[in-house]
């Protein structure tokens, strides 16, 4: 796994590439071209996008260089998402993180119809999402494929972590030596160029004032902003606050160290997770020390290429992924199952969520180095903040840290100095956010900034990692109301609405397998559809494993009309007889088993649909919520009538109820009645209810 990733977000959308660009004009800069939206694939970002909305895209076209009179021009990805008012009030330019992360890829998922984020944001102002310099949808887009192309060259062994350094430093070098070659000017690639886009970005579009949002790094971004140019800010929001007088890369192995230790005190004062996961902390650092004894084997597939990999999952990669999954607040609740599922071998999560992280293609990783390196990374290795870390994630830090010190070596960036590290200290309205369990930006960082500014307001919600705007509408309704009035205090009352981490166990959620049989069936196939697997043979799979358990059902449901018909033909020839109770009875239990089976099947599609489209967030991952665990009475209810059918049908020989060819029918349905009940018990159904 990459040694350096513990600064950046997990990102909404992954799996975009890079299409053709379109020449520069000969212009004065900077100035805004428009452009048509497929080019930013928006349709993939936004699949859910509604058709009214009114968005622009477009480019800004700057110097690289900006003390360089002959500097190059590059171009800056831009999308303006409109509000529905007429007069719209000042705009929101919304910023992301890393440094090196998409804003289009993550803020793209705003224009979505179900995303109340959007419609709240965007009531009263136009949102300007800003792709920075270096990143995805810009360009030069750097990227260093040569780092990914060394991870996944190795993806299947445990390799030595000397031997992993010495790789991805190689990497890195290679990197620097092809952009040099491509002419990018890599020193032009820091926060102080990246402020002044900004700027630019104001006068191209023709405002005079504007108010900024960035998340992370982009919080950082706003504070160079808010001393480069304060006379276009009327206020700023800062997300996962950086205090530029802390350096977080230095100070990582504490704020890890404390992330994890909430989560570790969180789960011991649930009792759900305390019941369920109990000694949570002991069995982490134990799971890691085994798998890093004995590794497992986790099989990932690549969605760009197609390609599966059986990569190895050893210690260190429970530990990163636990890092990266505490950035994301919908994903904490799953960390205590991850962790228990671990230590028994089982990784049905990472095996989830590692494709997104391990072949991420949209990250500027070579911007990440640029602006790190021009500003952070100014220490060594010695000077890591390991009060009151934990042994192992010193450790980690320590190696990972290194690393990237190498490779500021090998990029030869300069440095922006100390001034670069001086706190903001202005009157510009501020709204800062942090989140409890965050591992990079804790929220002690906002209260230090908020410390310098005169009119800042500093809030903290108790169950989010890094990064409040893109979880639930909470933060949203206080961004809006602080814009609508920046001199006010917002009204902050939700947050005491998202004040706990409801911890995923078998208490909430059944996670039982047959509780999710079908949805890791289709979940599966769907994987492969996306990695470029063909349809046909995708869809064939599905039928496959589909077609006994559904012409079992389809027997079942026909047998009312059928017997009903035949019925109905006896009763015009007259040829109906005298039945006994039991005869008369058998079609409507017949009938009660249809509708039954119907209802069952019908409900595992409804329960499988709010799976697969993420209803409950990240418990998808692992179950279904335990509100469905009625649906899994009736596969009890159908085995019985089940029963029923097979006793009248033993019954209707001896007694020779009927003709022939109704006893014969009868005993066909009740065989696929019994045989519907087997289908059931071997997917692990009837084990739900108990589970």
């Amino acid at each position: 796994m990459p040694l350096f990733r513990t600064y950046l977000p997990i990102l909404l959308a992954l799996f975009l590439c890079l299409l053709p660009k379109p020449a520069l004009a000969d212009q004065q800069l900077p100035y805004f071209e428009e452009i048509p939206c497929d080019i930013f694939n928006l349709s993939e970002i936004a699949p859910f996008a509604a058709a009214s909305q009114d968005v622009v895209c477009g480019y800004l076209v700057v110097p690289e260089n900006r003390s360089d009179p002959g500097s190059n021009p590059i171009r800056l990805g831009v999308m303006v998402i409109k509000s529905g008012r007429d007069n719209p009030g000042v705009p929101l330019v919304l910023t992301q993180g890393g440094p090196g992360g998409s804003g289009i890829d993550l803020f793209g998922s705003l224009l979505n119809y179900a995303a109340d984020t959007g419609e709240i944001l965007r009531e009263d102002r136009d949102l300007i999402v800003l792709e920075q310099r270096g990143t995805q949808f810009s360009e030069p887009f750097l990227a260093c494929t040569e780092a990914l192309d060394a991870e996944l060259d190795h993806l299947e062994e445990d390799l030595p972590i000397e031997e992993e350094v010495r790789l991805q430093r190689e990497a890195y070098r290679e990197c620097r030596q092809r952009m040099e070659q491509e002419g990018i000017d890599l020193p032009a690639y820091n926060s102080y160029e990246n402020a002044d886009d900004i700027a630019d970005l104001a006068e191209a579009l023709g405002y005079e004032k504007i108010n900024f949002y960035g998340v992370s790094y982009g919080s950082q971004l706003g504070q160079h902003l808010m001393s480069r140019h304060p006379d276009i800010l009327e206020a700023v929001v800062l997300d996962g606050v950086v205090a530029l007088d802390i350096n977080p890369n230095q100070k990582i192995p504490w704020s890890i160290s404390r992330s994890l230790r909430a989560l570790f005190d969180a789960c011991r004062n649930d009792p759900g997770c305390n019941r369920h996961y109990p000694n949570l902390e002991e069995i982490y650092f134990e799971t890691i020390e085994a798998l890093n004894k004995n590794p497992g084997i986790v099989n990932i597939t690549d969605p760009d290429s197609g390609d599966e990999y059986h990569s190895v999952f050893n210690g260190d990669d429970l530990s990163y992924l636990t890092t990266q999954l505490l950035y994301s607040s919908e994903a904490i609740p799953l960390l205590p199952k991850m962790i228990y599922d671990a230590r028994k071998g089982e990784f049905k999560i990472p095996r989830k969520i590692l494709p997104v992280l391990v072949f991420d293609r949209t990250f500027a990783d070579g911007m990440y180095m640029t602006v790190m390196c021009a500003e952070d990374y100014d220490f060594e290795t010695k000077e890591l903040d390991g009060s009151g870390a934990y042994p192992s994630v010193l450790e980690e830090q320590q190696i990972g840290n290194e690393l990237v010190l190498d490779i500021c070596r090998d990029f030869g960036v300069p440095e922006l100095g100390p001034e670069a590290d001086r706190l903001v200290e202005s009157s510009i309205p501020t709204l800062l956010l942090s989140g409890y369990f965050d591992p990079v930006t804790p929220p002690v960082y906002a209260e230090q900034v908020a410390g310098a500014l005169e009119r800042a307001y500093s809030y903290t919600f108790p169950a989010y990692g890094h990064g409040a705007l893109l979880t639930g509408d909470c933060s949203a309704r206080i961004i809006r109301d602080f814009l609508k009035n920046p001199l006010q205090e917002p009204d902050t009352g939700c947050i005491a609405e998202t004040s706990q981490v409801s911890f995923y166990s078998p208490g909430n959620t059944l996670m039982s397998p047959g509780a999710t049989a079908l949805a890791d069936l289709l979940d599966s196939e769907l994987r492969r559809l996306m990695a470029g697997g063909q349809a046909p043979d995708i869809i064939l799979r599905i039928l496959a494993a589909l077609i006994l358990p559904v012409q079992l059902l389809a027997v079942l449901v026909v047998f009312p009309v059928v017997w009903a018909v035949s019925w109905l033909v006896l009763r015009i020839r007259k040829q109906t007889g005298e039945e006994s109770g039991l005869a008369r009875l058998a079609p409507w239990f017949g009938a009660l088993n249809a509708a039954v089976a119907f209802l069952f099947a019908l409900f595992v599609l409804i329960q499988t649909g709010f799976q697969l489209m993420g209803a409950g967030e990240m418990q998808s991952l692992v179950g279904v919520s335990r509100s469905f665990i009625w649906i899994y009475t009736l596969p009890w209810v159908i085995a019985a009538l089940a029963v029923v059918l097979t006793v009248i049908s033993v019954v209707s020989w001896t007694r020779r109820y009927w003709g022939l060819a109704r006893r014969i029918y009868f005993s066909f349905t009740a065989l696929a009645a019994l045989l519907f009940v087997l289908t059931m018990a071997a997917a692990g159904m009837f084990g739900v209810l108990f589970s």
